[in-house]
């Protein structure tokens, strides 16, 4: 099933009472998988805020969705089913919403936009992922910048979470009153406006995702995609490309030079404590004083923030043209058009010059053929790198045998006292040759 149609039934599935379209609140909506120590963290930093001396959901309606459970992550249930507990006390059942199967990162980022800003129509919502806390004040500051720039259609989005979070609280206040250009962008809240202008960019990026999930996606693909929009070739995460789209369109993310968020996420897809520490988030500071207005954004401050933004995510930014890029939107010519050099990409199965690299990989050779070249075009790949690497052939290149050794050594320490996974393949002849 293709995303659209897929979504399409989501849309469907998870319908929502009409008159919540006339909701006049902002929404914030926690994103939760699977870590309950993180998303306890998050939600209670949550709870905690303040606006002007009245509990945030005065503001902000709490929604909470959580992806579908991969069959990798079984083992995890206990902990995912908490969350949903969790979620349900905080928000009501009626604003936890859970997937039928997993989506992925980008895909589920995609159904909570559809869903918060075209379903239940918000004019702002904040995005905010299980590993980040918010500090003290952290919306009472997100307040005052949405109302400086509700009607400013420059800003795309803007984040409380600075790349300022290594700065004294002596700097910090020293530049409290000084923009920045946003970095990451956990916690950040998005104009509805700036959903809709980045859609059908999105929608050409969603449907590269498509053949396999997020973890697994092509990211030569996309990037031959980028290079055809005019981006840097950089991540491929959805967030990435946001970031490119906005800058195109001259539409900026900024930040305060305050700082007040915590990032918590030592450990996931993404992260590790090595990394975590080199990046400097167990230092963590966060602003002590109080933000108490938002200041006018000069053209000529924005535009030095934007040519900022632009030098980083669009590949030739002095050539940047963001009229020329919004009239690209409009036309809907956004796909990549498959050509022989690159049809390999299009899909996850094996394609001849897959057969090819197999061989000589596993068996250090050239095929004999091309007819068993052909006879395994369009295999799984997972299935191609069963049949070779137990092969008799292989497993009698005696110069492999230390790697191979040395894998089954290190599955075994990992997987002790586990039962294989359901996804397991079934064993094969392993004395059977190549041909």
């Amino acid at each position: 099933m293709s995303w659209l149609r897929f979504f399409e039934k989501e849309r469907k599935d998870n319908e929502i009472n009409p008159a919540a379209k006339a909701l006049p609140k902002k929404a914030l909506a926690i994103i939760a998988y699977d870590n309950l120590d993180y998303f306890s963290q998050v939600l209670h930093s949550v709870l905690e805020q303040t606006i002007d001396g009245k509990a945030f959901d005065a503001y902000y309606d709490l929604w909470i969705f959580q992806d579908a459970l991969q069959v990798r992550h079984e083992e995890h249930r206990e902990r995912y089913e908490a969350i949903k507990g969790l979620a349900q006390e905080a928000a009501g059942a009626d604003r936890f919403i859970r997937q039928d199967r997993n989506l992925g990162t980008a895909l589920h980022f995609a159904q909570i936009e559809q869903t918060l800003f075209d379903s239940l129509n918000h004019p702002f919502a904040i995005l905010l992922e299980h590993d980040l806390t918010l500090g003290k004040g952290y919306l009472q500051t997100m307040e005052r910048l949405y109302e400086r720039f509700k009607d400013d259609e420059r800003i795309a989005c803007f984040s409380c979470h600075s790349d300022s979070y290594q700065l004294s609280n002596v700097e910090q206040t020293e530049k409290c009153y000084q923009y920045r250009t946003m970095g990451h962008d956990w916690g950040a809240g998005v104009f509805k406006r700036a959903w809709q202008a980045r859609l059908p960019a999105m929608q050409a990026y969603y449907r590269l995702l498509e053949q396999q999930s997020f973890e697994d996606r092509n990211h030569l693909l996309i990037h031959d995609w980028m290079e055809s929009m005019g981006f840097v070739k950089g991540p491929t995460s959805q967030d990435f490309i946001k970031a490119c789209i906005d800058s195109a369109l001259g539409h900026l993310g900024l930040a305060p030079f305050v700082n007040l968020g915590t990032y918590i996420g030592q450990t996931g897809m993404h992260w590790n404590a090595e990394l975590y520490t080199q990046a400097g988030y167990d230092h963590t500071v966060l602003f002590e004083g109080e933000y108490e207005q938002a200041p006018a954004l000069d053209q000529s401050t924005f535009e030095n923030l934007l040519r900022t933004r632009q030098a980083i995510f669009i590949a030739n930014p002095q050539l940047c043209d963001t009229k020329a890029f919004a009239q690209k939107l409009l036309e809907g010519q956004l796909d990549i058009t498959a050509t022989h050099s690159f049809a390999n990409l299009l899909s996850p199965k094996a394609s001849a010059e897959d057969v090819i690299a197999v061989y000589k990989c596993f068996l250090g050779r050239f095929p004999e053929s091309r007819a068993v070249i052909e006879a395994r075009v369009g295999t799984d790949m997972s299935r191609l790198f069963h049949d070779f690497l137990l092969s008799n052939e292989c497993l009698t290149r005696q110069e492999y045998w230390p790697v191979i050794l040395q894998a089954a050594k290190t599955v075994l320490e990992k997987r002790q006292g586990n039962t294989p996974p359901a996804d397991t393949p079934p064993a094969q002849d392993q004395d059977s040759n190549i041909s």
